[in-house]
């Protein structure tokens, strides 16, 4: 039986939403792959020994994170018909510079 429940995104004690630091969806999203895979990664310290907390982390930074994580990445260009065969999981930059 549940009795209640708890907003806890403003509990007393917590910082609110908006005092947590925001990272790059790039960065995000690289370490939630590196989470798939098994490897501990955390944003706050890939950010900080990157030493540029804001900046938006180019494909070739992440090769570059993931190498010192000992996760074997490399950079590609490929083709929309190519994707279908790359191993998974996989980030993706489009033309434009969104990924």
């Amino acid at each position: 039986m549940i009795t209640g429940i708890v907003d806890a995104r403003n509990a007393p004690g917590e910082a609110p939403k908006s005092a947590l630091p925001s990272f790059p969806e790039a960065l995000l999203s690289f370490v939630l792959v590196a989470k798939f895979l098994g490897i501990p990664a955390d944003p706050a310290q890939i950010s900080h020994d990157r030493g540029q907390t804001h900046d938006n982390y180019s494909l070739e930074d992440l090769a570059r994170i993931a190498k010192r994580l000992k996760i074997v990445a490399r950079v590609k260009a490929a083709s929309i018909a190519e994707m279908a065969t790359m191993p998974l999981p996989a980030l993706i930059e489009f033309a434009n510079a969104s990924a």
